[in-house]
């Protein structure tokens, strides 16, 4: 993740999984005043990414949007 370009300072979470993975979740304000954006990026025990995901929430904290940015075709 490119925590410079997304302007995320200290929103950032990092936790293992039941199955070994490890969890890096970042979150940024979103444009709209009380929206956020979460990027969320799964890599497995031996260093692959395995997930790599943008989940976007309007200011009521529904999903508005989940984006697949690791499955992308090119």
């Amino acid at each position: 993740m490119r925590l410079k370009k997304l302007k995320i300072k200290n929103n950032i979470e990092i936790y293992k999984t039941t199955n070994d993975n490890i969890v890096f979740k970042a979150t940024s304000s979103g444009k709209v005043p009380g929206s956020k954006a979460e990027y969320i990026k799964t890599i497995d025990k031996n260093g692959k990414t395995i997930s790599y995901n943008k989940i976007t929430y309007d200011p009521k904290g529904n999903i508005v949007h989940n984006k697949d940015k690791f499955n992308v075709i090119k």
